[in-house]
């Protein structure tokens, strides 16, 4: 998909213009938090070329959910915003449950410094020990400061 036509559908979507510049970036921030969750998606540097990393169904259900929130967020509307963040949120979690079946596997995992692909962490259960923070508060533990 073009990050022409993106913006094609933000303006329809949002009834606003959406300048260029933007729109890419709100494109970027949106695979950033895709990336954050264990991905390694290309960022889309050159506004006219098609990208291929993440589905067509996708890219219409988090990117342009993205940069919808971006708009109204720019133009201070925070209750269309929020409904577009919720869309983006709703659309993360189900894409992240079916991932890995349907994202080719240069794009999953997160390279340590040394280069090596770690393909593990998404969609895992996983164990927090919080028992140090029990009875901490806020600021942590004043006990000794009295």
């Amino acid at each position: 998909m073009l990050i022409s036509e993106l913006l094609r559908l933000s303006d329809s979507y949002t009834d606003e213009k959406v300048e260029r510049s933007n729109a890419l970036a709100y494109s970027n921030e949106a695979i950033a938090i895709i990336n954050s969750k264990g991905f390694r998606f290309p960022f889309i540097i050159i506004e006219d070329t098609e990208y291929k990393a993440i589905p067509d169904t996708w890219i219409y259900r988090l990117v342009i959910n993205w940069i919808n929130y971006g708009v109204k967020m720019k133009e201070t509307d925070l209750n269309e915003a929020m409904i577009y963040k919720q869309k983006f949120d709703e659309a993360l979690a189900d894409f992240l449950s079916i991932a890995s079946d349907i994202i080719d596997d240069d794009y999953i995992g997160f390279v340590d410094p040394d280069g090596n692909k770690i393909t593990n962490g998404i969609g895992g259960v996983y164990e927090l020990d919080i028992t140090d923070a029990i009875d901490m508060g806020w600021f942590g533990s004043r006990r000794g400061n009295q």
